[in-house]
């Protein structure tokens, strides 16, 4: 056995034991070697489970392979059958093809970024697998139905061509961003509307193409830059630079004792306040991932998260108290609403009126909140009894 099929075999053995996935997406993994996809890693950065980037524009990463385990997740939630006709929206690698393809899926794969697609191809090529990858916006889809899509970067809204691109009774998975928290939610679409519960905490690059203003997003003056859900407006920009230009001050992590921390943070984050997607200079490396919770107009609170999603690094306050005050709250509601899990969190989708508001959660008191998204109303709600 070579080198890198030692690796993939390895690979293999640890997914089965570590994710709870069906034998068929497993057996996937299995019959798809990875290596062939990120050719220019070596077989142990290949096959362990982390994303890994492929392509980036001046330093800002703009295409990766994603991580093994959540792909597998993700398709699990797909729920595919062989002869399904499946639309992939993000090719990459072309990796998530192949297993799609593997599965018995009839693949078409978009891909806005040419020389990411042309790679797609062949890597595809190179796997033997079939898949038709088509450079384009995934916004404007091929032409449907398709029985399942799949959405491999973070999306802050549902083109309406794309949900009109799936059957009725067909389910769209996709990583969504609610109030810079991003989380997979499976949805069946039923009629005009999508509907799915039990959400997934994930981390994605975002959807690029056609409508690029939202989320919104700039540059700092001292470096780095910043996602948000809503337009602060030139003074809400410049006050979060301004403070940003300050040191900071360490404070406790009110997150510490949550066990979850992206578990509280998605629940505050349907509280309605402006929480930011930060990517903060670094004195050696790429630019480190923050969450910024800010209550204007004059206090900031960054959470700098490590270990991927799982902890939280460090927590500095900028400017007043306001937004730990804010943050502590939160955590206290979540705690009393019994700390639900996103497992528990439902997301329904439907067309509205208005195809072009766009707004931060409105909580209703009652455990859900709406908001809106271009063409959608957007609701999300917790379970009565959340699951553990």
């Amino acid at each position: 056995m070579s080198d890198a099929g030692a690796h993939h075999a390895a690979f293999v053995a640890r997914l089965r034991e570590s994710v709870a996935v069906p034998p068929a997406i497993l057996d996937a993994f299995e019959r798809v070697p990875r290596h062939l996809f990120v050719p220019k890693v070596g077989p142990v950065a290949a096959y362990a489970d982390e994303a890994i980037v492929t392509h980036d524009e001046g330093g800002v990463p703009t295409s990766s392979s994603s991580q093994p385990s959540l792909m597998a997740r993700m398709l699990d939630r797909l729920d595919v059958a062989p002869g399904h006709r499946v639309l992939e929206i993000g090719a990459g690698t072309g990796y998530n093809a192949a297993l799609l393809a593997a599965l018995g899926a009839d693949v078409t794969t978009v891909e806005l970024q040419p020389v990411v697609a042309d790679a797609a191809r062949e890597h595809l090529a190179a796997a033997g697998a079939r898949a038709e990858v088509v450079t384009g916006d995934g916004a404007e889809p091929p032409p449907g139905p398709f029985d399942r899509i799949i959405v491999t970067a973070g999306v802050w809204a549902l083109a309406p061509a794309l949900v009109a691109a799936l059957a009725d009774g067909g389910v769209l998975v996709a990583p969504v961003r609610i109030n810079a928290i991003e989380a997979v939610f499976a949805l069946r679409r039923e009629g005009d509307r999508l509907h799915g519960a039990g959400a997934l905490p994930c981390g994605f690059m975002p959807l690029r193409g056609a409508d690029e203003s939202r989320p919104w997003r700039w540059r700092f003056g001292a470096g780095g830059g910043a996602m948000a859900d809503t337009d602060l407006g030139n003074e809400g920009r410049g006050n979060l630079d301004r403070l940003l230009a300050t040191p900071g001050r360490e404070v406790e992590d009110p997150l510490a004792t949550t066990g979850h921390p992206l578990d509280a943070m998605l629940w505050v984050a349907l509280q309605g306040d402006p929480l930011l997607s930060l990517a903060l200079p670094t004195p050696n490396g790429p630019p480190g991932w923050a969450l910024g919770l800010d209550v204007l107009p004059a206090s900031l609170l960054v959470l700098e998260f490590a270990g991927g999603y799982a902890e939280v690094g460090s927590v500095r306050l900028h400017g007043g108290d306001a937004a730990l005050r804010t943050l502590r709250s939160g955590v206290e509601g979540w705690r009393k609403a019994g700390s639900p899990r996103p497992s528990a969190l439902a997301l329904t989708v439907e067309p509205h009126r208005e195809r072009s508001v766009w707004s931060l959660p409105y909580p209703d008191g009652g455990g859900g909140s709406t908001l809106y998204r271009g063409a959608h109303r957007w609701t999300l709600r917790y379970a009565a009894a959340p699951s553990s």
